[in-house]
């Protein structure tokens, strides 16, 4: 099956509990909230390229990665919702990162 094929069998599953009633929500601003759904599209093998999301969200690359890095920081009862594996190739250049996104953020594929 190719990769497309497998792309539209799966489906990202929100937890309304953390979402609602743990207040994650709440705490998430629109622009975190539009980045963490937009990643978590990329599951489970998350790594789309900055240019990639960028023709995604309608965003410069520039903003993506901004809005990348404020995700990153931004915290959960403490702990983070993603972690961002930063890639070099051999050359030194940037690479592809890898998202991933945590339990504590209340998405999952299935």
């Amino acid at each position: 099956m190719k990769d497309n094929q497998k792309r539209k069998n799966l489906f990202i599953k929100v937890n309304i509990h953390k979402f609602l009633d743990r207040g994650l929500l709440a705490k998430l601003d629109p622009e975190r909230t539009q980045t963490l759904i937009g990643l978590a599209l990329f599951l489970p093998d998350c790594r789309p390229g900055e240019s990639f999301l960028s023709r995604v969200f309608g965003l410069t690359q520039t903003s993506v990665s901004q809005r990348i890095r404020k995700l990153e920081k931004f915290r959960y009862k403490g702990k983070p919702i993603i972690t961002v594996v930063r890639r070099r190739k051999k050359d030194g250049s940037f690479g592809v990162n890898r998202y991933r996104l945590h339990r504590n953020c209340g998405i999952s594929i299935f």
